[in-house]
């Protein structure tokens, strides 16, 4: 197998799966694919609700409850930040990044940057006294 059959696979798959799953309910996720001389394999391969919140921003939600725990400032999940003539707003997380674990999209164009814990410190936290007043 090449490249191009593997591709050929997958559009084969999203386009008689897809619609299958959506009228059961259901969201159809294929993940990256390696191949050989003789199989496509794929990594991901993951069926969620169609209502279901997606896993970045499940693992944000977990990060605010454990900033609430220790303390700590919150981050807002509501909040558009202006940074350099382009708005954004929090939306994930990335658990096993280090460096850059903070994921935002640009409202403009729907497209997803990573930032760092202090850059998204910055423009996201909920001060303690706000946090105090709506509680």
């Amino acid at each position: 197998m090449d490249k191009k059959t593997a591709i050929g696979i997958r559009k084969i798959l999203e386009q008689e799966l897809t619609p299958i799953l959506k009228k059961a309910g259901y969201i159809f996720e294929l993940g990256n694919a390696t191949f050989n001389e003789d199989q496509v394999h794929f990594k991901g391969f993951k069926i969620s609700d169609v209502g279901a919140k997606p896993e970045m921003l499940k693992f944000l939600e977990k990060e605010n409850e454990h900033r609430k725990d220790f303390g700590m400032p919150l981050l807002s999940l509501d909040r558009i930040a202006s940074y350099r003539g382009k708005k954004y707003q929090l939306v994930g997380l990335r658990p096993r990044s280090k460096k850059q674990p903070f994921i935002v999209r640009d409202i403009d164009s729907n497209s997803k940057y990573i930032w760092d814990k202090r850059t998204t410190e910055n423009f996201f936290e909920i001060s303690k006294e706000l946090q105090n007043a709506k509680t």
